[in-house]
Order: C-alpha cells, then structure tokens, then sequence
C-alpha cells in the first residue's frame, strides 16, 4: 500500500488497518522459525522473514519508526545466520531474498506519489 497511496493516505490506512503497528509492530510479526532446514516448505520461512525484514525496513524508515526498523533486523539475522545451512532446499535462492532486504535497509524508500498524482506502479528487476 505505501507504494500507490501518498503518505498521508498510507498513514491513515495503516492505522485503520492495524491500529498499534507502529508502536507494537512486534505484537503483529513474530520471527518465523525455521525447525527442520531439508524441508523443502519449511524453507520457505526464512524467506518470509526476508521478506518482512524488506517491508519492515521500509515502512519503518518512511515513517520515522526505528521500532519497525529494529524488528526488521530480528528477522534478517534470525535468517541470515542459517542461511547457509547447507541444504539446496534454501540455500539455493534465500540469497536473493536476504539481497532485497539488506538493500532495503540501506537506501531510502522511494518517493509516496504527491496528492492529485497520478498513481503508477513501476517494476524494478533486480
């Protein structure tokens, strides 16, 4: 959503969505563990987290709210740390993902359209 609505409209709808995000975001997202890295579905979970760690870092950075940053970086390291576990069923892809999510962490989020705009989504191929 914080990507075709402006920043005012973001706002708004993430506190309607999710009222206590911003200052609990961690009553929302717990880190999802990984218990057994050979399963091909468990595996999945690292890259959720990735994935989170990506949103987290963005939203968390466009709102000014280190809790959703510091929350975003649990569930990078969580993954990190056991991404090279060895086994193909993760090992050959989470790279990308903990790739997007590092490079979320680094950058500014890009720029909410400006009110009145005309809303485009663009795609970005890494």
């Amino acid at each position: 959503m914080q990507k075709v609505l402006t920043e005012k409209e973001f706002k708004n709808w993430l506190s309607k969505f999710l009222p206590d995000f911003k200052k609990h975001p961690e009553r929302y997202l717990e880190i999802a563990v990984v218990t057994d890295r050979s399963d091909g579905k468990l595996a999945h979970l690292d890259g959720l987290n990735f994935s989170r760690a990506w949103c987290l870092f963005e939203m968390g950075k466009s709102l000014n709210n280190q809790k959703m940053i510091d929350l975003g970086i649990l569930h990078f390291n969580y993954s990190y740390e056991k991404m090279d576990s060895g086994e193909y069923a993760g090992a050959h892809w989470l790279a990308s993902f903990a790739l997007v999510a590092l490079k979320a962490s680094q950058k500014p989020p890009p720029a909410p359209p400006k009110e009145g705009s005309k809303k485009e989504i663009q795609l970005r191929f890494i």
